[in-house]
Protein backbone atom coordinates (compact mmCIF):
# COMPACT_ATOMS: atom_id res chain seq x y z
CA UNK A 1 0.00 0.00 0.00
CA UNK A 2 1.19 2.84 -1.13
CA UNK A 3 -0.44 6.19 0.28
CA UNK A 4 -0.56 10.24 -1.18
CA UNK A 5 -2.47 13.26 -0.02
CA UNK A 6 -2.25 15.60 -3.05
CA UNK A 7 -4.16 19.20 -3.83
CA UNK A 8 -7.01 18.70 -5.70
CA UNK A 9 -5.25 20.45 -8.97
CA UNK A 10 -3.47 17.00 -9.22
CA UNK A 11 -6.12 14.80 -10.05
CA UNK A 12 -6.13 15.68 -13.83
CA UNK A 13 -3.25 13.61 -13.75
CA UNK A 14 -4.89 10.55 -12.86
CA UNK A 15 -7.92 11.11 -14.96
CA UNK A 16 -6.25 9.32 -18.38
CA UNK A 17 -6.67 5.77 -16.31
CA UNK A 18 -2.94 5.98 -16.08
CA UNK A 19 -0.68 6.78 -12.91
CA UNK A 20 1.82 9.92 -13.04
CA UNK A 21 4.85 8.44 -13.97
CA UNK A 22 6.62 8.98 -10.42
CA UNK A 23 3.69 7.40 -8.55
CA UNK A 24 4.05 4.56 -10.82
CA UNK A 25 7.62 4.37 -10.40
CA UNK A 26 7.30 4.14 -6.82
CA UNK A 27 4.45 1.31 -7.03
CA UNK A 28 7.23 -0.62 -9.23
CA UNK A 29 9.88 -0.25 -6.41
CA UNK A 30 7.76 -1.45 -3.78
CA UNK A 31 6.57 -4.60 -5.45
CA UNK A 32 10.27 -4.69 -5.99
CA UNK A 33 11.47 -4.58 -2.70
CA UNK A 34 8.80 -6.66 -1.17
CA UNK A 35 8.65 -9.26 -3.87
CA UNK A 36 4.49 -8.94 -4.37
CA UNK A 37 2.68 -8.32 -7.81
CA UNK A 38 0.09 -5.86 -6.58
CA UNK A 39 0.15 -2.44 -5.05
CA UNK A 40 -2.54 -0.50 -3.97
CA UNK A 41 -1.76 3.42 -4.33
CA UNK A 42 -4.39 5.29 -2.15
CA UNK A 43 -5.14 8.84 -2.43
CA UNK A 44 -6.91 11.45 -0.80
CA UNK A 45 -7.32 14.23 -3.41
CA UNK A 46 -7.76 17.90 -1.85
CA UNK A 47 -8.43 16.51 1.53
CA UNK A 48 -12.05 15.20 0.73
CA UNK A 49 -11.99 12.98 -2.56
CA UNK A 50 -10.68 9.35 -2.04
CA UNK A 51 -9.20 6.67 -4.47
CA UNK A 52 -7.58 3.25 -4.40
CA UNK A 53 -5.86 2.20 -7.72
CA UNK A 54 -4.58 -1.34 -7.45
CA UNK A 55 -1.74 -1.67 -9.67
CA UNK A 56 -0.32 -5.02 -11.14
CA UNK A 57 3.34 -5.19 -11.30
CA UNK A 58 4.54 -7.79 -13.50
CA UNK A 59 8.68 -9.42 -13.47
CA UNK A 60 9.17 -6.88 -16.64
CA UNK A 61 8.34 -3.79 -15.14
CA UNK A 62 10.53 -4.53 -11.96
CA UNK A 63 13.55 -5.05 -14.58
CA UNK A 64 12.74 -2.15 -16.51
CA UNK A 65 12.84 0.03 -13.29
CA UNK A 66 15.86 -1.92 -11.77
CA UNK A 67 17.71 -1.27 -14.82
CA UNK A 68 17.11 2.31 -14.91
CA UNK A 69 18.12 2.52 -11.11
CA UNK A 70 21.19 0.97 -11.76
CA UNK A 71 22.23 3.06 -14.72
CA UNK A 72 20.95 6.49 -12.07
CA UNK A 73 23.53 5.29 -9.48
CA UNK A 74 26.20 4.49 -12.40
CA UNK A 75 26.06 7.99 -13.05
CA UNK A 76 25.98 9.10 -9.48
CA UNK A 77 28.96 6.57 -8.83
CA UNK A 78 31.05 8.28 -11.70
CA UNK A 79 30.16 11.89 -11.61
CA UNK A 80 28.45 11.44 -14.90
CA UNK A 81 24.85 13.12 -14.49
CA UNK A 82 22.78 13.10 -17.27
CA UNK A 83 22.51 16.29 -19.51
CA UNK A 84 20.34 19.40 -18.58
CA UNK A 85 16.52 18.92 -19.68
CA UNK A 86 16.20 22.79 -18.30
CA UNK A 87 17.22 26.15 -18.48
CA UNK A 88 17.22 25.45 -14.90
CA UNK A 89 18.98 22.12 -14.18
CA UNK A 90 21.69 23.66 -16.48
CA UNK A 91 22.21 26.20 -14.10
CA UNK A 92 22.16 23.94 -11.11
CA UNK A 93 24.69 21.72 -13.02
CA UNK A 94 27.23 24.26 -14.17
CA UNK A 95 27.00 27.37 -11.74
CA UNK A 96 30.38 28.96 -12.19
CA UNK A 97 32.26 29.30 -15.79
CA UNK A 98 36.01 28.14 -15.50
CA UNK A 99 36.80 31.16 -18.09
CA UNK A 100 37.71 28.75 -21.10
CA UNK A 101 36.18 28.67 -24.44
CA UNK A 102 34.80 25.74 -26.54
CA UNK A 103 34.43 25.21 -30.00
CA UNK A 104 30.62 24.48 -31.06
CA UNK A 105 29.48 21.32 -33.01
CA UNK A 106 27.34 21.88 -36.05
CA UNK A 107 24.12 21.28 -34.35
CA UNK A 108 24.73 23.90 -31.43
CA UNK A 109 26.06 26.26 -33.66
CA UNK A 110 22.45 26.03 -35.86
CA UNK A 111 20.99 25.46 -32.34
CA UNK A 112 22.85 29.15 -31.74
CA UNK A 113 21.88 30.33 -34.68
CA UNK A 114 18.01 29.34 -34.42
CA UNK A 115 17.97 30.55 -30.95
CA UNK A 116 18.92 34.18 -32.52
CA UNK A 117 16.62 34.21 -34.93
CA UNK A 118 13.38 33.55 -32.31
CA UNK A 119 14.94 36.18 -29.67
CA UNK A 120 14.50 38.59 -32.47
CA UNK A 121 10.76 37.50 -33.21
CA UNK A 122 10.38 37.74 -29.49
CA UNK A 123 11.66 41.40 -29.29
CA UNK A 124 9.95 42.41 -32.09
CA UNK A 125 6.59 40.54 -30.77
CA UNK A 126 7.16 42.02 -27.28
CA UNK A 127 7.69 45.62 -29.36
CA UNK A 128 3.87 45.27 -30.72
CA UNK A 129 2.34 43.75 -27.54
CA UNK A 130 4.04 47.18 -26.18
CA UNK A 131 2.55 49.42 -28.85
CA UNK A 132 -1.18 47.45 -28.56
CA UNK A 133 -1.08 47.66 -24.83
CA UNK A 134 -0.07 51.63 -24.66
CA UNK A 135 -3.12 51.93 -27.27
CA UNK A 136 -6.05 50.13 -25.24
CA UNK A 137 -4.37 51.40 -21.70
CA UNK A 138 -4.42 55.28 -22.72
CA UNK A 139 -8.20 54.64 -23.96
CA UNK A 140 -9.00 53.20 -20.78
CA UNK A 141 -7.52 55.81 -18.64
CA UNK A 142 -8.67 55.75 -15.18
CA UNK A 143 -11.58 53.11 -16.03
CA UNK A 144 -10.94 49.42 -14.40
CA UNK A 145 -12.89 47.32 -17.43
CA UNK A 146 -13.16 47.48 -21.10
CA UNK A 147 -15.99 46.32 -22.69
CA UNK A 148 -17.70 45.42 -26.10
CA UNK A 149 -20.75 46.56 -27.53
CA UNK A 150 -22.63 43.32 -26.07
CA UNK A 151 -21.04 43.77 -22.70
CA UNK A 152 -17.84 40.77 -23.32
CA UNK A 153 -14.92 42.38 -21.33
CA UNK A 154 -12.23 42.84 -23.14
CA UNK A 155 -9.80 43.72 -21.11
CA UNK A 156 -8.99 44.51 -17.47
CA UNK A 157 -7.17 47.07 -15.54
CA UNK A 158 -7.11 47.13 -12.50
CA UNK A 159 -5.13 48.90 -9.25
CA UNK A 160 -3.34 46.05 -7.17
CA UNK A 161 -3.62 46.44 -3.18
CA UNK A 162 -1.01 48.01 -1.64
CA UNK A 163 2.13 46.24 -0.30
CA UNK A 164 4.87 46.60 2.19
CA UNK A 165 8.70 46.12 1.86
CA UNK A 166 11.21 46.27 3.35
CA UNK A 167 13.86 49.50 2.44
CA UNK A 168 17.42 48.65 2.15
CA UNK A 169 18.67 51.72 1.22
CA UNK A 170 16.19 53.77 3.41
CA UNK A 171 17.82 51.62 6.17
CA UNK A 172 21.28 51.65 5.36
CA UNK A 173 20.97 55.64 4.64
CA UNK A 174 19.34 55.66 8.26
CA UNK A 175 21.96 53.06 10.31
CA UNK A 176 24.99 52.67 8.32
CA UNK A 177 26.85 50.67 11.14
CA UNK A 178 24.17 48.28 11.67
CA UNK A 179 23.60 47.88 7.57
CA UNK A 180 27.34 46.93 7.52
CA UNK A 181 26.85 44.30 10.04
CA UNK A 182 24.35 42.49 7.97
CA UNK A 183 25.99 42.86 4.45
CA UNK A 184 26.78 39.03 3.26
CA UNK A 185 28.57 38.43 0.28
CA UNK A 186 26.31 36.57 -2.69
CA UNK A 187 28.19 35.02 -5.02
CA UNK A 188 27.03 35.99 -8.90
CA UNK A 189 25.01 34.15 -11.32
CA UNK A 190 25.70 33.00 -15.06
CA UNK A 191 23.88 34.61 -17.67
CA UNK A 192 23.78 33.44 -20.84
CA UNK A 193 23.93 35.36 -24.17
CA UNK A 194 23.75 34.85 -27.46
CA UNK A 195 25.94 36.68 -30.20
Amino acid sequence: MECKNYNQAVRNKFETGNLPPADLAQCIHEATVYGCEKVYLAVLFGGQEFQLFPVQVTDEMKLELLTKMAEVWARVLTRDPYPPETVEQAKLLFPTDDGASKTASQSVEMACQSLSAIKAQIKALETQEEALQTLITGYMGEKANLVSLEGKVLATWKSAKGSVKFDSKLFQSSMPDLYEKFKVEVPGSRRFLVK
